[in-house]
Parts: C-alpha cells; sequence; structure tokens
C-alpha cells in the first residue's frame, strides 16, 4: 500500500480526483497493512506534504509540477491523460 499506494495518489491526482477522494483511496489501501510503523494517517500526511514544495494551488497542480521535476513533459502528461480518461477504451 505505500509504494502502489503512493503511484496511485499521483496518478489520481495527475487525473483529476478530488483530494477526498484521494485520501479516502489511500486509506482503503492501508487497512490492509498491519505492520506496526505502518501509521496510513501519518504517512498519508507526509506524502501530501511532500508535494507542498512544488508550484500550484491544487494536489493536480502539485503532482504535476512534480511528474515533470522528474523529467516528463507536458505532452507526456497530456497522453496519460488521455489514455486513461478516454471513454472510448
Amino acid at each position: 500500500a505505500d509504494r502502489t499506494g503512493s503511484l496511485a495518489f499521483v496518478l489520481g491526482a495527475l487525473l483529476g480526483v478530488d483530494e477526498e477522494e484521494l485520501r479516502r483511496d489511500w486509506e482503503t489501501t492501508a487497512l490492509s497493512m498491519k505492520e506496526p510503523y505502518f501509521v496510513h494517517a501519518e504517512l498519508y500526511d507526509k506524502l501530501v506534504a511532500g508535494f507542498d514544495r512544488f508550484p500550484g494551488t491544487t494536489i493536480r497542480e502539485r503532482a504535476e509540477a512534480y511528474v515533470r521535476s522528474l523529467g516528463f513533459t507536458a505532452a507526456d502528461i497530456e497522453t496519460l491523460r488521455n489514455i486513461l480518461l478516454d471513454p472510448a477504451r
């Protein structure tokens, strides 16, 4: 849930999923974690706070700035959105 959940969070944010829905998805994946170190609320807060250093007023904008800092282009992000949000697929 931590690595996969983080990736799902970033993808969801890029696709415009509401921040409350992103939080619920994260909490749902955390239900399967039984390790004592996995405090989902604390880790979720750290995940979201990690995006605070990127520009933007929404989590979508900050996630986009984050993936662009990794080398993805605006065209890459748009292609991802077209593939995953295209209702014909």
